[in-house]
């Protein structure tokens, strides 16, 4: 995808709100208001960023301790 959506759900996922807020306009600007489809492709893709943090999360502690 040429687009910033991938951006928009990991800027999201980290609460990052400045970077999430200038990608979302970017997107508007070069790609027009988002579609359905553009919003179900951003929250799948959060929860699966954040989905990957809480695994790498839970095996870095398994190994610690």
């Amino acid at each position: 995808m040429g687009n910033y959506l991938y951006k928009i759900a990991y800027h999201l996922a980290c609460g990052n709100e400045d970077k999430f807020n200038y990608f979302f306009d970017r997107q508007v600007k070069m790609f027009g208001p988002l579609t359905g489809a553009d919003l179900e492709y951003i929250t799948t893709t959060r929860d699966a960023i954040m989905l990957d943090w809480g695994n790498e999360m839970k095996e870095f502690n398994a190994h610690i301790g």
